[in-house]
């Protein structure tokens, strides 16, 4: 009930996105494995990546996880109409 509160208090322009597998967000991991970055959404689909710009040190290891929005939605805003007219004239033709 919860969902169809948040629908209904939808304002013109603005939608709620479900897309599982859209990444939302990196979060950047130090060595220690403290957060540095993270994302507001609770996600629980993650895939790990790690990279290193030096192939001998690992100074410069990046490592990160990128977060998926799973079974979350997002509030979006949609851009407002670019035509005058609000897309009537390409209605008529």
């Amino acid at each position: 009930m919860e969902l169809f509160a948040q629908i209904l208090a939808l304002r013109t322009g603005e939608a709620l996105l479900f897309s599982p597998s859209a990444v939302i967000g990196i979060r950047d991991l130090t060595r220690d494995g403290i957060t540095i970055e993270d994302s507001p959404y609770d996600t629980e689909s993650r895939a790990s990546y790690s990279t290193s710009t030096d192939s001998d040190s690992d100074d410069s290891e990046v490592k990160a996880e990128l977060l998926r929005l799973g079974h979350n939605f997002m509030k979006v805003v949609v851009r407002q109409r670019i035509t005058q007219d609000g897309g009537r004239s390409v209605m008529a033709a």
